[in-house]
């Protein structure tokens, strides 16, 4: 009877613990008011109850998933194939007209501006985290 006590009372604990952290959390990001950090919503329930949960935006992509496809498109235009953007759909069908010599010579400029689009979004969203990483620092 002990023993099962003591694992009752164990396995409690951590619940305690991870109940008064979401309500710490949610006492923390009400405060928090910037373009680049998730927005809390609302609280649901009573803090530290099993029931109490906090209501956030939603994000429709993470800069994890963002990543991903930047390598996904980097690969796909190292073999030279996959799904053209509109920007290089467009910039190919005035380059249809040309010799070779200059179809490949305007191919291998619109890589480039493809590029420099994609080093765009990654310094914006590296410029992105940087301002929310100052602004929990302050």
């Amino acid at each position: 009877m002990v023993k099962s006590f003591f694992v009752v009372i164990a396995s409690i604990i951590p619940l305690f613990h991870s109940i008064a952290d979401l309500a710490m959390e949610a006492k923390f990001m009400s405060s928090i008011r910037h373009p680049n950090i998730c927005k809390m919503r609302a609280t649901a329930g009573i803090p530290g109850r099993k029931d109490f949960m906090v209501i956030m935006d939603c994000l429709n992509t993470t800069l994890r998933e963002r990543m991903e496809e930047w390598k996904q498109q980097q690969q796909q235009q190292q073999r030279g194939g996959g799904k053209k953007t509109f920007l290089e759909r467009l910039l190919l069908q005035g380059s249809n007209n040309n010799s070779k010599k200059n179809k490949k010579k305007n191919e291998k400029h619109i890589t480039e501006i493809i590029q420099l689009e994609q080093y765009e979004d990654k310094l914006l969203a590296m410029w992105d985290a940087a301002r929310a990483i100052r602004y929990l620092h302050n």
